[in-house]
C-alpha cells in the first residue's frame, strides 16, 4: 500500500530522522493460512503486517518498548481502513514484535530486518544486500551470495537461491532450461 513518490518520500525521510511514519504506512501484509490452513485454528486465519519503521525512536531503540502497542493499532487501522470483511472484534490473538524486539530475539535481525541484513529501504527489495552487490555476484570470481539476505528477501519461498541459480548457469554460459531439463524432477513438481 504505497499511495504515492510524495508518501515514500515523507517515509524515507521520517525513516531517517528516527520518526515513527504513520499517516499512510507502507504496509506489507501477508495471509499464510490461505497456502497452510494449518497456521490457524479451523474456520480463521493469521494475519501478519510487516511496516518499514526505524530502529532508533528520537535516537533511542529502547523507546520501542513503550511505543510498540500504539503503533501497532495505527498500523491495523491502517490496515482495516482497506478492509471490508474484518474488524477489530475478529481477532483472537496478536502477537507484537518491534524491531527491538526481533533484534533481542535473534542477533542476526539487526536493527530489527525480520530477514537479515538492514531494514531499512536501502536493503529492501532489489536493492538486497546493498546495491552494488544486488545481482547475487560478488567482486570475487565464482563467489556468489543467495539466502534470505539476497532479493527477494526471506520468508520460504525457495527464490533467492533459485535467482542465484540462474546467474550462476548464466555465468558458466549453460542454459536454465537444459539444467531443468536434465534435472529429471518428478513430474509431480514444476518449477517457474
Amino acid at each position: 500500500m504505497l499511495e504515492s513518490i510524495d508518501n515514500l518520500q515523507a517515509l524515507l525521510g521520517d525513516f531517517r530522522r528516527g520518526r515513527l511514519y504513520l499517516e499512510q504506512p507502507f504496509l506489507l501484509c501477508l495471509n499464510a493460512s490461505l497456502a497452510d490452513p494449518t497456521r490457524a485454528p479451523e474456520g480463521h486465519h493469521t494475519l501478519k503486517i510487516v511496516a518499514i519503521q526505524p530502529y532508533e525512536l528520537g535516537g533511542n531503540p529502547l523507546q520501542w518498548d513503550a511505543s510498540k502497542e500504539d503503533v501497532s493499532s495505527r498500523l491495523l487501522d491502517t490496515y482495516l481502513s482497506y478492509t471490508t470483511n474484518l474488524r477489530r472484534e475478529h481477532i483472537l490473538a496478536t502477537a507484537i514484535e518491534s524491531p527491538l524486539d526481533l533484534e533481542r530475539r535473534n542477533r542476526n535481525n539487526f536493527r530489527g530486518s525480520c530477514h537479515g541484513g538492514a531494514g531499512g529501504p536501502t536493503q529492501t527489495g532489489w536493492y538486497r544486500p546493498t546495491p552494488r552487490w544486488n545481482g547475487y555476484r560478488t567482486p570475487l570470481a565464482g563467489l556468489y551470495l543467495t539466502g534470505a539476505c539476497t532479493h527477494p528477501g526471506g520468508s520460504v519461498s525457495g527464490f533467492p537461491g533459485r535467482n542465484a541459480a540462474r546467474v550462476i548457469l548464466q555465468d558458466l554460459n549453460l542454459s536454465w532450461e537444459d539444467a531443468l531439463a536434465t534435472a529429471a524432477l518428478p513430474s509431480t513438481h514444476s518449477v517457474v
